[in-house]
C-alpha cells in the first residue's frame, strides 16, 4: 500500500503522535514514503537493509540446527548462501525436504513447479504488468544488463526506466558496484525467469542468445559470447568463436580459458581439424601430453588431406613440441623438418617456429652450435614478420642456451629482448617469467641484492596472475640468490637441492618457456598443478 497517499499520511501522523515507549516496525521491499528527517535528527529511526538480512553460513548453520534438528556440512553451507546471495526465504523453500541433503535440495528446487519457483511467480512476477514481465524474461539471457545492452539487444527502448523501476520497486534487482550503469538480477531470481522464458518461448530464448553472442563477441567479451552460444545449443557456432578467436588467446597467454572452452567439446564431437589443433596446444599446456599428441596428429593428418600446407606446418610444429615433451627427440626433429618441406624457402611463421623447435631439439642433445644457428634463423624471420610472440619465444631459448654456454652477458641481452617482447604481445606470464630468467643472471653474476628484488617480483607477480608452471619456476629460482645472500627462508622452503650456487642447472637452461606456453594456471586437475 505504499503508494496510497492516505495511508502514508495516516501512518505519519501515528508515528508523530507515539508515546515513547512504544516502538513501530515497518516491514517493506522500498524505502517508505514517510517523514522521517525529524525522528533521524533525533536517532530515532533505524533501519535493516538487504546486507543486513542475509544470513552468514554460521547464521544458517544455527537456523537449521534450531528449526530443522538438522546439521549441515561447512561447504554444503557455504555453497547454499552463495547460490541464494543469504535469502532466507529461498533456503526454506529449497530445503523444505531437510534429510534430501542441501546440495541436492538446491538443485531440485530450481525447477518449474517447485515451491521456490511457484514462490516468486506468485509474489514477485506475475503481480508485474505485461511489458514488465517481458523485459525481465527477455533480459534474463545477460548475467548482467545496462540500459543500453539491452536498448540493443531488444525492442523497446525503454530499458532505463525500466531498470529504474526494478531497483525502487526491490523486486530482487540490485545495481553493480563499479564503473558503468550496470545492474544483475539475485541468482535465485535470475534462474526463475531464465527457466520461464526456456519454457514458454524456446525461439525466443534462442534467438536472443545469438543476439547476445554477436553483441559480446563485438565487445571482445568472448567468454561470454561462447556462453551465449551454448546456451543457443548452437555448437557449431561455438566452434567458429573459438576458431576465430583461438590464435589470439595463445599469443596473450590465456591457456586456461581456451583450455576450459574446449574441454566444452567431447573428442570428436566437433569434427573440424583447427579446433583439434588448438585442442592440442592447450593440452600441451595443461600437461595432458598423450592427448596433445593424439589431437595434433589428427588434425595434421586432416590438413595435409587438404593440401593446406600452412595449417599442415603449424600443426607439425606443435607436434614437435609434444613429441619433444615425450622424450621422443628423433621423431620432434622430423616433424619440425616435414614442416620445413611443406614452405620450403619461405618466410613464414611456419618456417620460423620449425627453425626455433629444431633449435631447441639440438640445445637439449648438447649440440649448442646448430641450435645457435636455427634460433637465429628463426629469430630473423619473426623479426621481419612482426611476430612479438614468436620474437619472445625465440629470443628467450637463445638466453638459455648462452646462459647455458656462460655467456651471461649475451644471455642477459636476450632476456631483456624478450621481455620487450612479451610486454608488446600483451602477455603478462611471459613477462613475469623473463623476470624470473633476469633475477638469475643476476645472482649467477653475484649481484644478489639486484636478484632478489626481480625474483620476487616475479613470484609475486606470478602468484597474482595465477601462473601456476612460472609461479614453480620463481619459487625454484628464488632460492638461490636467498641462499647467496643469508635468506634461506625465501619461498616458503620450497626450494630442495639443485645445482652448486653460481652453476645454472640443467633445467634452468634448457628452460620451460621455449618448450611450452606461458599463460594462465592449468586446471586444478592438471598434472602440472600437481607437479
Amino acid at each position: 500500500m505504499d503508494s496510497s497517499d492516505a495511508v502514508n499520511h495516516a501512518v505519519d501522523l501515528l508515528i508523530s503522535h507515539l508515546p515513547d515507549n512504544c516502538h513501530l516496525v515497518v516491514s517493506t521491499r522500498t524505502i517508505p514514503r514517510l517523514t522521517f528527517s525529524r525522528m533521524a535528527a533525533q536517532r530515532h529511526v533505524a533501519g535493516l537493509g538487504m546486507a543486513d538480512l542475509r544470513f552468514t553460513p554460521e547464521e544458517l548453520a544455527a537456523f537449521l540446527k534450531e528449526n530443522y534438528r538438522l546439521v549441515m556440512p561447512a561447504q554444503q553451507l557455504k555453497e547454499a548462501v552463495e547460490a541464494s546471495e543469504g535469502w532466507i526465504a529461498g533456503i526454506v523453500l529449497t530445503t523444505h525436504t531437510p534429510a534430501m541433503g542441501m546440495a541436492q535440495s538446491l538443485s531440485r528446487a530450481r525447477k518449474a513447479g517447485s515451491p521456490l519457483f511457484e514462490y516468486l511467480a506468485d509474489e514477485a512476477f506475475l503481480l508485474q504488468p505485461p511489458e514488465v514481465q517481458s523485459f525481465l524474461t527477455h533480459s534474463s539471457v545477460l548475467p548482467q544488463m545496462s540500459p543500453e545492452l539491452c536498448d540493443r539487444l531488444f525492442a523497446g527502448g525503454n530499458a532505463h526506466e525500466m531498470l529504474d523501476y526494478l531497483v525502487k520497486s526491490n523486486l530482487f534487482t540490485e545495481s553493480v558496484e563499479g564503473p558503468g550503469d550496470w545492474h544483475r538480477y539475485h541468482n535465485l531470481f535470475h534462474e526463475f525467469l531464465r527457466a520461464r522464458l526456456q519454457a514458454e518461448s524456446p525461439e525466443s530464448w534462442r534467438a536472443l542468445n545469438w543476439r547476445a553472442a554477436s553483441l559480446a563477441e563485438e565487445s571482445g567479451q568472448w567468454d561470454q559470447a561462447l556462453s551465449h552460444l551454448r546456451s543457443a545449443g548452437d555448437n557449431d557456432g561455438a566452434a567458429s568463436l573459438v576458431e576465430r578467436v583461438g590464435e589470439e588467446m595463445i599469443r596473450i597467454g590465456r591457456w586456461r580459458t581456451l583450455y576450459r572452452w574446449l574441454e566444452g567439446f567431447a573428442d570428436g564431437e566437433i569434427e573440424r581439424p583447427y579446433i583439434s589443433y588448438l585442442k592440442g596446444r592447450s593440452c600441451l599446456w595443461a600437461g595432458e601430453v598423450e592427448r596433445a599428441v593424439a589431437a595434433l596428429s589428427r588434425a595434421a593428418a586432416t590438413f595435409h588431406a587438404k593440401g593446406d600446407s600452412t595449417m599442415a606446418g603449424l600443426v607439425l610444429n606443435a607436434l614437435s613440441v609434444g613429441l619433444r615433451v615425450k622424450g621422443q627427440m628423433a621423431e620432434a626433429l622430423a616433424a619440425s623438418r616435414r614442416a620445413l618441406e611443406l614452405q620450403p624457402g619461405r618466410e613464414s611463421p611456419v618456417s620460423a617456429g620449425a627453425h626455433r623447435d629444431i633449435g631447441i631439439c639440438l640445445a637439449s642433445q648438447g649440440m649448442h652450435d646448430g641450435a645457435r644457428a636455427e634460433l637465429d634463423q628463426a629469430l630473423g624471420i619473426y623479426q621481419s614478420l612482426g611476430d612479438s610472440a614468436g620474437i619472445a619465444s625465440t629470443s628467450h631459448a637463445m638466453g638459455v642456451l648462452s646462459v647455458r654456454a656462460g655467456d651471461l652477458a649475451r644471455g642477459s641481452a636476450h632476456y631483456r629482448e624478450a621481455l620487450a617482447a612479451w610486454e608488446r604481445a600483451g602477455n603478462r606470464a611471459g613477462v613475469v617469467e623473463l623476470l624470473n630468467c633476469l633475477g638469475l643472471v643476476y645472482y649467477y653474476t653475484g649481484e644478489y641484492k639486484r636478484a632478489l628484488p626481480a625474483l620476487r617480483e616475479a613470484l609475486s607477480a606470478s602468484k597474482e596472475g595465477g601462473y601456476l608452471r612460472v609461479e614453480a619456476a620463481c619459487l625454484g629460482g628464488a632460492g638461490r640468490p636467498a641462499q647467496g645472500h643469508g635468506q634461506c627462508s625465501i619461498g616458503g622452503g620450497k626450494l630442495r637441492g639443485g645445482a652448486g650456487a653460481g652453476q645454472p642447472s640443467r633445467r634452468e637452461a634448457v628452460g620451460e618457456l621455449p618448450a611450452g606456453c606461458p599463460g594462465e594456471r592449468p586446471p586444478p586437475d592438471g598434472r602440472l598443478s600437481d607437479s
